[in-house]
């Protein structure tokens, strides 16, 4: 188990692994798990609650990072 994972243990919610499992069987990129874990520590970190993300393909970072940062994505 990476530091990461440790840090931010994956978020259980049946929306974002339909989402996950959608995106994988129909070959729509996303981001990693370890990404999605870099960038919830980071906005963590730094306090965030505002989040502007660009090019969402089906929203999958989006979902996850409101839910496991709780940050408002625009």
């Amino acid at each position: 188990m990476s530091y990461l994972t440790s840090i931010n243990p994956n978020y259980c919610d049946r929306v974002i692994d339909d989402l996950k499992q959608y995106a994988i069987e129909n070959k729509i990129p996303i981001i990693t798990d370890e990404g999605i874990h870099f960038l919830v520590q980071l906005l963590k970190i730094n306090g965030a609650k505002k989040v502007l993300e660009i090019g969402s393909a089906i929203g999958y970072s989006s979902i996850v990072m409101a839910k496991m940062a709780n940050v408002h994505v625009t």
